[in-house]
Formats: structure tokens, C-alpha cells, sequence
């Protein structure tokens, strides 16, 4: 999965939004096929047979449940939140004529990475197993080279506009 994001992400997508100043429909299917088996996969393949990280207590069980719960339903609408403010075409790549850089993209230039983090987090928390915990980590690899090529984009569109925005505003949450 991680191979197939770098393709689409880094090089596909890439090539595109230079050639064409936007992610074209094809562009963005194809990131959507990336995303949408990834988040797919705890409902699919995570198995409460896994190897579990803490003992099988009974009071630690429905607490990781609970805190899951919330994060999956905290970070989910968050993110549908910025992704309405910025334009759902916007933050799909297809449409870009400005640059969003008030609410949610004065505190970090990737909201919506931000705040489905805590998502990702939850899904993760709902079956605590090492398969849970490399999820995180391919969410992280995966989010990152997206992000990377949309601020090659954008820098490329908004020039100077952009590398003020960038040197104001931090990529993720203080760093």
C-alpha cells in the first residue's frame, strides 16, 4: 500500500498538477482508491483474535472503546468541517483559484490531516494490536507524501503568497 500511495501521491498526482494546475477526475480516483482501502481496513481486517497490547482487563477494554469511540467521531467531523469550509472540490484538489489562510488554516496548513488524526487514532484504539499501531504509522507515511505534493503545488500556484503563508504557518501542529 505504501508503494502504491508513492506512485500515486509523489509521482502521478505530481505530474499532474504541474501539467494541468489542479488534480484532474482520474487523479483523484486514484488517490481515493489509496484512501479508500486504507480506511477500510480496520472494519475488514483487524480480528479480535489479534494480538492485543494490554491484557484483556475488563475495565481497560470498554474504556479504549470509549476513547476510540470519540476520537473516531470527534476527528471524522472535524475533518468533513474543514474540508465544507475550504470547498469539498478544494480539498479534492480540483478547483484552486485562492488561498484559504483564516480559521482551521491559521493554525496549521493541513487541518484536515490535523484533524482526522484523531480518527485515525481511534480506529486504532478499537482493536490495540501492533497491526493497529503500523496502521498508524502507514497513515502518517501516506499523509505525508500527499501533503508534500499538494505544498509543491500550491507553492507553485500562489508563489511568493504561498512561501509567506509557509514561513506563518506551521505544516502540521507546531512543527
Amino acid at each position: 500500500m505504501l508503494i502504491a500511495a508513492f506512485i500515486i501521491f509523489r509521482v502521478y498526482a505530481r505530474r499532474v498538477y504541474f501539467k494541468y494546475r489542479r488534480l484532474t477526475l482520474m487523479a483523484t480516483i486514484l488517490e481515493s482508491i489509496i484512501w479508500g482501502p486504507f480506511f477500510a481496513f480496520p472494519s475488514i481486517y483487524n480480528s479480535s483474535t489479534w494480538p492485543i497490547f494490554w491484557a484483556d482487563d475488563p475495565l481497560v477494554q470498554p474504556l479504549l472503546w470509549s476513547v476510540g469511540n470519540a476520537g473516531i467521531t470527534v476527528g471524522f467531523i472535524f475533518c468533513l468541517i474543514t474540508m465544507a469550509s475550504l470547498g469539498f472540490r478544494k480539498s479534492c484538489g480540483q478547483k484552486v483559484n485562492t488561498l484559504k489562510t483564516t480559521g482551521f488554516y491559521s493554525l496549521t496548513r493541513n487541518p484536515q490531516v490535523v484533524l482526522s488524526f484523531p480518527m485515525v487514532l481511534g480506529i486504532a484504539l478499537r482493536w490495540p494490536s501492533w497491526y493497529g499501531l503500523g496502521w498508524i504509522f502507514l497513515f502518517v507515511a501516506m499523509i505525508h507524501m500527499m501533503v508534500k505534493t499538494e505544498e509543491e503545488h500550491l507553492r507553485d500556484v500562489f508563489a511568493e503568497e504561498y512561501v509567506r503563508y509557509l514561513k506563518k504557518v506551521p505544516r502540521y501542529l507546531g512543527f
